[in-house]
């Protein structure tokens, strides 16, 4: 069973450092990010979410992002990256 945590609507630099203490809670869980609601992925927190995919998988638990809005994934594109490559990690 995954814990689900519902993304920000705004993953600005100002909400990351409330993102980086919410993602360090649930290490050693599989999870599930919901980005339904998200309007903004900045760059620091979507490094922070490739960064927990890397630990994640490190650990042995499951990462993943789902209802990712499309505003959530046109910030991915911008970024270079679609929701298969962050799935599909490194």
């Amino acid at each position: 069973m995954s814990e689900a945590l519902e993304l920000d609507t705004k993953l600005n630099t100002e909400a990351a450092d409330t993102l980086f203490a919410r993602l360090s809670e649930l290490r050693g869980q599989n999870v599930a990010l919901n980005a339904a609601g998200v309007q903004f992925l900045g760059g620091l927190c979507f490094q922070l979410l490739l960064a927990a995919r890397q630990q994640w998988q490190a650990d042995g638990c499951h990462l993943e992002i789902v209802k990712a809005s499309v505003d959530f994934q046109d910030g991915m594109a911008g970024l270079g990256v679609s929701l298969d490559d962050f799935a599909k990690g490194p």
